[in-house]
């Protein structure tokens, strides 16, 4: 299968994947109406430093529609400076969230360690009876240690 286009008076009405028996079977007043086309791969660039490729519209020829795109446009350097500070805030505030979860761990951690001198219960000397002690603030959340750094290491 190949894909054709339908053109008529300069105007690309559709696309059309065509088996050859399909094409033989289109009556000879309308063939000239069905032109080959012709797809081009969307230009590589670089997401850091430019804008990505924009469609144009497609160039009719004599014997065939090719696909066409615009050139990358370079971003400025504000606008570059712009993009890396917004994603240093988005992980600041993913970082901020963190500190925020383990300050709240360690707070009912010390009110927990406070209810149990102040009743005079035992306090855990194991591993284990420390583990099931502080079950209750593993419902908090977790820290991503790895994908803070691979974030931060883009960054810098």
């Amino acid at each position: 299968m190949a894909r054709y286009a339908h053109v008529k008076d300069g105007t690309v009405y559709r696309i059309k994947d065509l088996t050859v028996e399909q094409i033989a079977a289109i009556p000879s007043h309308k063939a000239h109406y069905i032109l080959p086309y012709i797809n081009v791969a969307q230009p590589a660039y670089d997401p850091t430093t430019h804008y990505a490729p924009a469609r144009l519209p497609d160039v009719i020829g004599v014997n065939d529609v090719t696909q066409a795109w615009a050139a990358p446009v370079a971003k400025t350097a504000q606008e570059i400076s712009d993009e890396k500070l917004a994603k240093i805030a988005t992980i600041a505030i993913e970082l901020f969230a963190a500190i925020n979860a383990l300050y709240a761990i360690a707070f009912d951690m010390e009110n927990r360690v406070r209810t149990q001198v102040e009743s005079k219960s035992a306090i855990p000397t194991t591993v284990a009876g420390a583990t099931a002690y502080l079950n209750g603030a593993a419902a908090l959340p977790k820290l991503n240690k790895a994908k803070l750094r691979e974030k931060l290491a883009e960054l810098l």
